[in-house]
């Protein structure tokens, strides 16, 4: 769209970043010392989007005077979005006349504020020290970590003594096994000698009455039936005997075999508690090297890094807030719309292109 108006006298050229040109209508030049007056009128400090209108940063401060035109451009390309007025429109200094797409100048300034906020944080986390809240996590963790190596050390004291218990009590009991296989044989060879008297005295009574003149086959009989019955009774005895002797050899071998179990489970026992004091002791050397670092006072170079790190970001976000204003054109001076090329959709070259809009002030005569 191209619209314009009729009347105008000097024209003058201003958009963001340039010089201010004045041309009379018979073309001959009035120079003027256009920078100083720019920089003499330009703020000191970056301008932000919660600016009044008036120190709208989307063109070049206007140099007043009387029966000029200002064409105005926006700063960079972009997709105009919005036309705020029309031509013969009556506008003040500040006032909004249009804008280009401004996401990614959002984005920007979003991301640069982030920025800003984690730098100042950081350098926070180095002037500020500990909270409190902070210096009671690290003494809750120094506590934690102290008690687990206590209980560690009560553990390991724990399963020591289990250890010497039962070794004692394993020695007990392989004590009244081999009492009881020595009990068994002895017995055995306390059997074994009587039994072999008793057969021995049967068979001398057996042959005296066999010697007598005329023999008494009475008696010879009842000799031979004692002797039979003592030599049954001899191996009746030594049966029992080697069966009570076995019986306590397997009690001695079992005895040994249970006390070699229990010494391994024991010995199992105290290497997994001298495992869990050794992991505890070093988990807590680690949480007081680690607490010793938290409280250590910053270093000079790292809190200049930190402060730098902040001025660098906060430029950033003022640059990036300065690139959001510029997406919305406003008014340099009062005036009236004379002209307005473009249309919503379109996208605009922004300095250095043909001029999108043009304010013409009012003259004096």
């Amino acid at each position: 769209m191209k619209a314009t108006a009729g009347g105008i006298g000097l024209a003058i050229v201003a958009t963001v970043g340039l010089g201010l040109s004045l041309t009379s209508a018979d073309g001959d030049a009035a120079p003027r010392d256009v920078a100083s007056e720019v920089a003499a009128t330009a703020p000191t400090t970056a301008p932000t989007p919660s600016l009044p209108p008036s120190a709208s940063p989307s063109v070049s401060p206007f140099v007043p005077s009387t029966g000029v035109a200002v064409q105005l451009n926006f700063s960079a390309p972009g997709v105009l979005t919005a036309i705020l007025v029309k031509v013969g429109d009556h506008v003040t200094k500040g006032q909004a006349l249009a804008s280009v797409d401004s996401s990614a100048a959002q984005i920007a300034v979003t991301s640069a504020q982030a920025s800003a906020d984690k730098a100042k944080a950081a350098l926070a986390m180095l002037t500020q020290g500990l909270t409190s809240q902070e210096q009671a996590q690290l003494s809750q963790g120094d506590a934690q970590a102290t008690a687990a190596v206590a209980n560690a050390q009560q553990a390991l004291a724990d399963a020591q003594a289990q250890a010497d218990q039962d070794a004692a009590t394993q020695t007990s009991l392989l004590s009244a096994a081999e009492q009881a296989l020595s009990d068994a044989e002895a017995q055995a060879n306390q059997d074994a000698t009587d039994s072999a008297h008793q057969v021995t005295a049967a068979q001398a009574q057996l042959a005296a009455d066999e010697a007598q003149t005329p023999p008494d086959q009475v008696k010879i009989a009842a000799d031979t039936a004692a002797v039979t019955a003592a030599q049954d009774s001899q191996t009746t005895t030594a049966l029992r005997d080697a069966q009570q002797v076995h019986m306590a050899t397997a009690g001695v071998t079992n005895t040994e075999n249970s006390g070699a179990a229990t010494a391994l489970h024991d010995a199992q026992a105290i290497h997994q508690a001298q495992s869990a004091l050794s992991s505890q002791q070093q988990q807590l050397a680690a949480t007081k090297a680690a607490d010793a670092v938290r409280t250590e006072p910053p270093r000079a170079t790292a809190l200049d890094n930190a402060r730098d790190d902040v001025t660098a970001a906060q430029a950033q976000l003022q640059s990036a807030e300065l690139a959001l204003s510029a997406t919305t054109l406003r008014a340099p001076a009062n005036g009236v719309i004379s002209a307005i090329n473009g249309d919503v959709g379109e996208l605009l070259s922004g300095n250095g292109g043909a001029a999108f809009m043009t304010l013409e002030e009012p003259g004096s005569g």
